[in-house]
């Protein structure tokens, strides 16, 4: 019966992962600073709330005695969280830390409670609807160079004249990249990326396909990089799978190449780098959650707006800095563990994944992928175990 419950849960979970549907909670930075940032801010998102659900009635189950076993956290994962946690001791403001560190919690909870699913295969459906539903999506915001009025879903309000919005200028015009139900192109990217890994590790490689038009539609270099290296370590070996890739790729050559040619984009990565390298060495215990952003908007002598500001774009130089050396290492150290119990296919998709990583901050800042991130490991380590057995 339990087993059952959850089976529906993380089939409706799946479904539901790429619905970016937010609340403000707290902004105290962004109001002192004079403006608003989201990376200052917390926001009560759809996967805390999911989360919250799975855990409560898990607790529920395991009382009335319909589960006998818990999936409690192990002395070792504790450890580490509460490592994280150090930082509220001496950051300007613990709560916003407090609350992220609590979401991950949350989050690592939640997934746990997969391991009640029997049969993964009932996961496939859910998640193929709403992939496929993202892909339209996708594919409709290009098209039509805005937003389709799907605020409540999460989408953001956007078209080619508003600031701070992702475009491209080929042939003198500005292109809107795709954005889905995501805050920004590349998250929507990683998404699409995990969705066509998910689609290929049960052999729907027409439906994975016709998703590579939606990625491409995102233009994000790393994602587009990512999918090249999941394709050619693949077991599959015609040469067929590379057909749809280079179609793509010939198709949208311009607006690649555009991407590809734009310097500023590098640059500000370069300087994102640099400083948090100094961060690093000047606070080895850790700035706290957001706290490096906040460390850039008092340290710039530049009038600048405060949206402008953002995290350094590589999650894992990010986690180092806001947690500390000390809990940062223990993070990455689980995060090797983890990767070596993976079987061949999943480890090329989470090296895929380790790339994306290495260019980008969503991973550690984006609530809506930290989820998918975590719920996709979990099926992952689960699956690989199934595949060893």
């Amino acid at each position: 019966m339990a087993r059952r419950i959850y089976q529906y849960i993380f089939g409706f979970l799946f479904f539901l992962l790429p619905f970016g549907s937010q609340f403000l909670v707290y902004d105290t930075f962004s109001y002192a600073a004079g403006g608003f940032s989201p990376w200052m801010s917390f926001f009560l998102t759809v996967p805390d709330i999911l989360s919250l659900i799975v855990i409560v009635i898990g607790i529920i189950l395991y009382l009335s005695q319909k589960i006998l076993y818990f999936p409690f956290p192990s002395a070792r994962v504790m450890g580490v969280f509460v490592l994280c946690l150090l930082p509220v001791l001496w950051i300007e403001s613990p709560l916003l830390h407090f609350l992220w560190i609590l979401r991950f919690f949350f989050y690592y909870q939640a997934v746990a409670f997969l391991c009640f699913v029997k049969n993964y295969k009932t996961l496939i459906a859910p998640m193929v609807l709403s992939l496929l539903i993202m892909a339209f999506i996708g594919i409709l915001q290009f098209y039509f160079q805005k937003s389709l009025g799907l605020s409540w879903f999460g989408e953001v309000a956007f078209s080619s004249d508003v600031l701070g919005i992702a475009k491209i200028d080929v042939f003198d015009t500005k292109y809107i990249r795709s954005y889905g139900l995501f805050q920004h192109p590349n998250i929507f990217a990683a998404y699409l990326f995990l969705g066509i890994a998910f689609l290929r590790r049960f052999q729907y490689y027409r439906l994975s396909y016709f998703v590579f038009i939606p990625l491409f539609l995102t233009f994000s270099k790393a994602a587009i990089l990512a999918l090249c290296l999941l394709l050619f370590f693949e077991k599959k070996t015609s040469f067929t799978k590379w057909y749809p890739f280079i179609i793509c790729l010939v198709l949208f050559f311009p607006f690649l190449y555009a991407r590809l040619i734009e310097e500023a984009s590098y640059a500000e990565r370069w300087q994102g780098i640099g400083e948090s390298l100094f961060l690093l060495w000047k606070y080895p215990f850790g700035l706290g959650i957001s706290h490096s952003v906040l460390f850039s908007l008092q340290n710039t002598p530049e009038v600048m707006d405060v949206w402008m500001f953002q995290p350094v774009h590589n999650s894992w130089l990010l986690l180092l800095v806001e947690l500390g050396w000390l809990a940062g290492g223990m993070v990455i150290m689980g995060a090797v563990t983890f990767f070596k119990k993976l079987s061949y296919y999943w480890k090329n998709v989470f090296f895929a994944l380790f790339v994306i990583s290495l260019v980008d901050h969503f991973f550690i800042t984006s609530p809506q992928f930290i989820f998918i991130f975590f719920l996709f490991s979990a099926f992952a380590y689960f699956d690989s175990l199934k595949s060893s057995s």
